[in-house]
């Protein structure tokens, strides 16, 4: 006889969905960033180089992001990385120039993030049932990809119709929410037994890097942070540069294209095996990419969008549940980290390296980030392998 689904949508299931879409609201309210920066004088070189400095701030401090998981639960080190996080937007509000005051807040923003995001998905895959990780970390990342269609369109509003106090103000009124329901939660590892060593020593973060079965899934999330860099970093600017007018849409199209699979096909992955459906994802969100600078309509780009978010849908969770299927519980949060430090990493990356390619021409920069997605998909075709990592303490 078959054993019944453990419960997904517990009470401190759907109380951690609403902080991470709370939560979600205030970052993706920064997805329109780049524009305050445009407005203040910024290039695209200096837009990527602004950028890819909090990415980097964000990937050097992923290890104590790592560290404190392991060793304090999801609950403290959220609220702790909530709090920074809403110092740095609330001291956002009078900056009126690009210097070291906004480089600093800017790298300030970038760690309280990095922190949340690695925060928010060692949280879910404490809480969801073993049997359901893919389902549960997809259904839990509906809650974080949600706010990347309203976000958006929310902030092109509020810096047409006011000002940039008005918009910093909101996304800051969406972290003290977010506070206020993760006070709510219960700590995601109450149930579990102890843990003998409260996470991997600070030398046992390299071997997790290369290990043979986490090394070409964290080379193919490095690759797709290149690609998040090209939409979340750049396709404003090239919108405003273009005249092609307001992201919003586009931002919309790719959120509930994203929401479509996990909620439709959220089991799918597991019937057939993530591996068959993460490579297509990723060509898909290439495909996408690529495809930007030739549409030349707004419906082309809402399908530009959906056909991204799709790609997103599917690859960011996968990607995600490889990443701690392979590993023992014991690292989970060291894992995660390291896993969002990729995506960050590759953002750091390519922030920059996208911005100079922009000045030469936004066409070639898209196909370069496209390029970057094909060569991930084909890494996790030809040369990924499920191999467990060892629990060597």
């Amino acid at each position: 006889m078959t054993r019944p689904s453990p419960p997904l949508y517990t009470r401190n299931f759907v109380l951690a969905g609403l902080m991470h879409f709370t939560g979600g609201m205030s970052t993706a309210m920064f997805i329109l960033y780049p524009v305050f920066l445009t407005r203040l004088g910024a290039d695209e070189l200096l837009i990527g180089q602004v950028m890819g400095l909090g990415a980097a701030a964000a990937v050097l401090t992923r290890p104590v992001a790592g560290h404190l998981l392991d060793l304090l639960g999801g609950r403290r080190t959220l609220l702790g990385a909530g709090l920074l996080n809403l110092v740095s937007i609330l001291l956002l509000v009078p900056v009126s120039r690009i210097g070291p005051v906004l480089l600093l807040l800017t790298v300030v923003h970038a760690i309280a993030v990095g922190t949340l995001f690695a925060s928010y998905f060692t949280y879910a895959a404490h809480i969801v049932p073993v049997e359901r990780r893919i389902e549960g970390v997809a259904m839990f990342g509906v809650a974080g990809m949600l706010p990347n269609g309203l976000g958006p369109p929310l902030s092109e509003w509020l810096l047409e119709a006011y000002d940039p106090r008005a918009y910093f103000l909101c996304a800051a009124g969406f972290t003290v929410i977010s506070l206020a329901v993760t006070l709510l939660l219960r700590d995601a590892r109450a149930d579990e037994p102890p843990s003998p060593a409260p996470g991997p020593r600070a030398s046992a973060w390299l071997g997790l890097v290369r290990a043979p079965g986490l090394r070409i899934v964290f080379f193919a999330t490095f690759l797709f942070g290149v690609g998040i860099a090209a939409l979340f970093t750049f396709l404003a600017p090239y919108a405003l540069a273009a005249g092609r007018g307001e992201v919003g849409g586009f931002f919309f199209a790719y959120a509930m294209a994203a929401i479509f699979t996990r909620v439709v096909g959220g089991r799918l992955p597991e019937r057939v095996g993530p591996r068959r459906i993460l490579i297509p994802a990723l060509l898909s969100f290439g495909a996408g990419l690529g495809a930007t600078p030739f549409s030349t309509s707004q419906p082309g780009l809402l399908v530009i969008g959906a056909l991204c978010g799709a790609g997103h849908g599917y690859a960011f969770p996968i990607l995600n549940v490889l990443a701690v299927a392979r590993t023992p519980a014991r690292v989970r949060g060291a894992v995660v980290s390291l896993y969002t430090a990729m995506i960050d990493l590759g953002q750091m990356v390519g922030a920059p390296l996208l911005g100079a390619i922009a000045m030469v021409g936004f066409p070639q920069m898209f196909l370069t980030a496209s390029v970057a997605l094909a060569v991930a998909a084909l890494a996790m075709r030809f040369l990924d392998r499920p191999v467990l990592v060892e629990d060597d303490g």
